[in-house]
This record gives C-alpha cells, sequence and structure tokens, in this order.
C-alpha cells in the first residue's frame, strides 16, 4: 500500500481511462514546474520559491529550488521522448536557468550543506549537451567521508575535453558499492557507462548495441529508483546522461537517446561519425600487499590485483595466456561450488565466474590451481575425493590445488593448499595434521599458512 502510495505521488500510478501515459506525465510534470496552487496564494514554484527567499525561509527555499530544476529536467526528458526537441530545449535551459538562481541565492545565505541539493547530475548534464558554462554551487566541507558517493558525479567531471577519469575515486566509489549492499546490476550498469566514456567498445555499433541491451533490460527491474531512471516508463523517457557522455567521445549521428537528433523507442540507430574522443583515465595504484604478511588482506584490493596481473598474463615463452573464463561457462560456476559445500563466498564466486583458475599461472610452485568446472582430477572436486578418499583429507578441507607430479599422486607428503568451508579461509596443511581441521590450522601464519580469503590468496598466488 505504502509502495502504491509513493509511485502515485511520483507520477507511477495508472492515468484515467481517458488519457495517455505520456499525457498524464507531462500534465504531471508541468504542474510541478509552473502550475499554480491555491494554497501558496495563487503562486507557482517559482514564485513559491521567490516568497520563501524574501521571507527569509532558506531551508525551504533552497529544497523547492532543487526539486524545481529536477522538474524542469524531467519535463525536458518527457518532450525529448518524444521527438520535440524545441520544448526540450526549453525546459533544459529552464534547469539552467533555476540552477543559476540557487548559485545567487547562495551569495545571499552562504554555502549550502552537503546534503542540501546534493545531486547536481541533471543540470551538469543540460549545460554539457546545451554548450554552456556550469557553475557548481558553493558547499561547505563534509565533516566526514561521504558514505554514498555518486557515480555521476565522478563520470561528469570527465565530460570536459582532455579532463581524465579518475579511477581511484571510481574505486572508491566501487567499493562503497559493496559496503551498502548496491544490487549488482545497479553496479553493472554503472560499469557501463564508464566503459562507454573510456572507450572500451570495439565500434560505436557494438556501444549503441549494447546500451540498447542495457536500456530495455532496466524495464524489468523491480527496484525504486528515483523518477525518470529508466526502470518506469522506459519507453517515453531518455537516457541523458548517455547522450551526455554519446556526446563528450564523439560520436554524431540519430540514436533514440543521442543529443539533438533523436529517434523513436526501439528504432534502428544511425552512425555518421565514429566515437574517438574518450576520455583519458588517472590510473588507480597497483594495491600493494602488507610489508609484514606479504597479503592483500581486503578482498576488492586483492581482486583488484587480480585483474592488474591477469590483463597481461603470458606463460613461459612470453606469449599472452589469457585466463577469462567462457561466457558461456560462467553460469554453472556457483552449483559447482555449492556441490562443494563451498557457499556464502561472494569474492571468491566472482573470481571464479570470471576467470579459469587452471589458467592462472605462478612461478611459485609446481602446483596449479584446481577449477570448478574441471574435468576429472583437475577440478576442486577430483583432487578434494582422491586426498580424501586416500588420504584421509577432512570432508571440510576442499583441494584447490592440484599437481602433475607423479609422486603427488602416489603419496603427496608435506603441506597441501585447502579451503576452510567453516571459516573459508586458504590454509596450508600438512598431511599428517589434515584429518583433523583444528589440528591441522592451529598454528598458522598469516601470508605463511594461511590466507584470509581464497581471493587474497589468489592474490599472493599470481605475485610472483
Amino acid at each position: 500500500m505504502i509502495r502504491r502510495l509513493i509511485g502515485k505521488l511520483l507520477g507511477r500510478g495508472d492515468p484515467p481511462p481517458s488519457e495517455s501515459r505520456i499525457g498524464y506525465l507531462l500534465e504531471i510534470c508541468h504542474d510541478r514546474v509552473e502550475g499554480k496552487v491555491e494554497a501558496w496564494g495563487g503562486l507557482d514554484k517559482a514564485g513559491l520559491i521567490e516568497r520563501q527567499i524574501a521571507e527569509g525561509d532558506a531551508r525551504m527555499a533552497t529544497m523547492n529550488l532543487g526539486g524545481h530544476v529536477r522538474s524542469c529536467f524531467a519535463l525536458a526528458g518527457l518532450y525529448w521522448g518524444q521527438g520535440d526537441i524545441a520544448k526540450a530545449r526549453h525546459y533544459l535551459e529552464k534547469a539552467l536557468e533555476r540552477h543559476e538562481r540557487m548559485v545567487a541565492y547562495c551569495d545571499i545565505r552562504g554555502p549550502l550543506w552537503p546534503s542540501e541539493y546534493s545531486d547536481e547530475s541533471d543540470v551538469r548534464i543540460a549545460a554539457h549537451l546545451l554548450d554552456r558554462t556550469f557553475v557548481r554551487v558553493p558547499r561547505r566541507p563534509r565533516d566526514e567521508p561521504d558514505r554514498y558517493p555518486s557515480f555521476k558525479a565522478i563520470l561528469l567531471d570527465a565530460l570536459g575535453d582532455d579532463v581524465p577519469l579518475d579511477m581511484v575515486r571510481w574505486q572508491d566509489w566501487e567499493d562503497s558499492t559493496v559496503r551498502n549492499r548496491w544490487p549488482k546490476f545497479q553496479v553493472g550498469e554503472a560499469q557501463f557507462y564508464r566503459r562507454a566514456l573510456i572507450g572500451e567498445f570495439a565500434d560505436g555499433a557494438a556501444l549503441l548495441a549494447a546500451h540498447e541491451a542495457l536500456w530495455k533490460s532496466k524495464a524489468g527491474k523491480t527496484f525504486e529508483p528515483g523518477w525518470f531512471d529508466g526502470y518506469d516508463d522506459n519507453d517515453l523517457i531518455i537516457d541523458a546522461l548517455f547522450a551526455a557522455i554519446l556526446k563528450r567521445i564523439g560520436w554524431e549521428g540519430r540514436y533514440r537517446h543521442s543529443w539533438p537528433h533523436t529517434l523513436p523507442y526501439d528504432s534502428t540507430p544511425e552512425t555518421t561519425r565514429e566515437p574517438d574522443r574518450f576520455a583519458p583515465v588517472i590510473a588507480a595504484p597497483i594495491p600493494i600487499a602488507s610489508t609484514v604478511t606479504g597479503v592483500i588482506a581486503d578482498p576488492q584490493d586483492a581482486r583488484r590485483f587480480i585483474d592488474h596481473h591477469l590483463a597481461s598474463q603470458c606463460d613461459d615463452e612470453g606469449n599472452a595466456f589469457p585466463a577469462t573464463r567462457p561466457e558461456k561457462q560462467r553460469s554453472k560456476v556457483a552449483a559447482a561450488m555449492k556441490e562443494l559445500g563451498w557457499t556464502r563466498d561472494p569474492a571468491a564466486l566472482e573470481l571464479m565466474r570470471a576467470y579459469r583458475m587452471d589458467y592462472v599461472l605462478t612461478p611459485r610452485t609446481h602446483l596449479s590451481l584446481c577449477d570448478p568446472l574441471g574435468r576429472g582430477a583437475d577440478s576442486f572436486k577430483g583432487w578434494t575425493q582422491y586426498l580424501s578418499e586416500d588420504f584421509g583429507l577432512h570432508p571440510e578441507l576442499l583441494a584447490i590445488a592440484q599437481s602433475e607430479e607423479p609422486s603427488d599422486y602416489m603419496d603427496p607428503q608435506g603441506l597441501w593448499y585447502v579451503l576452510w568451508t567453516k571459516d573459508r579461509k586458504v590454509y596450508a596443511v600438512d598431511r599428517d595434521e589434515w584429518h583433523d581441521p583444528a589440528l591441522a590450522t592451529q598454528n598458522a601464519r598469516t601470508g605463511h599458512t594461511v590466507w584470509p580469503s581464497y581471493v587474497s590468496f589468489v592474490a599472493w598466488w599470481v605475485a610472483g
């Protein structure tokens, strides 16, 4: 009931039977932008804001100005989605005018607090599309780090010519999505925009096809977004962020989500100029292992280290040796891990979906890593069963390494790398003790015989 009520307040309700959906949404937006309200003394939103400024009601004036900017931008998006570029331009310009009124008001009331008018993304996009100078609202410094940084702000900072994308900030944002339990599909959407901005698609056709698939997939998501984010009324509105990125990277043509030449929903794009002005990148520093333990304990840092290393992995002859797992295999990894009893380890799951572990090389040892989808003795299951049935490996310990040495098949002496399913840590356990996990791990030393996670272990494994 509450969700339905919020939906009506945000314009997600159903229009009256005699009115089209687009007519219903336009009516709502027009009311928010320029409708006169009897309770305000017959004033529209702009008049109400000026009255609040004159009366010294700074909090309400600022809140209403921020809302007015967003409503103007939303109205522009609706007209843009219907192909009415003249009206779309008018309301983009009105969004900029309302933002500039906020900037001027701050000269009187002073800088805003971080939580006030916190997202300027819409108006920054409008300024970029219209080739207008954007002036930021003055803000007071934060007393503490932003718990919910905006990925849009990071991308929009790189819209200027030759302005790089800061991967340090981007990775900090990705870390925040893990801490704050963002849905995986949302992170994937943000990563798409980043890839588009820095030119990670083969050509314009591949870029537009990927965007069209992304945009259409959003319509089926059950998620409570901000209004006009593409989860509702997907066929009526425009992805303005993508339009801004297309302009930044030099793409020209006609596409549903391009400015100013748009096309109807579900039409075929027309490219007249391939993108070639991609944003340069300020690379993030490679995570460094602890000087005490030799381990990268944080799983996200460890994964970044692995990705960096495997991007240029070579075999003994110096030839490129990619470890990327084929797309068609990725959906099978979770079931294979579950069969082993290896659950509640999302970082390890994502790592093994991304890479074939038996293709992850190391100069450290003659051993190689097992793969969850390996065949026979080359798999986690195969080596675990072999060491368990023939040499007493405890059922809670999974063999994560394999060997081609005949002596290891006949009589595996000494230490072996295993994952203890009880705590999901990796240990090097001795054959004489591996029948008892508590005994085998009781004196483990970090970076020597224990690693805090499988991902941390693989980062140590590839470090060389």
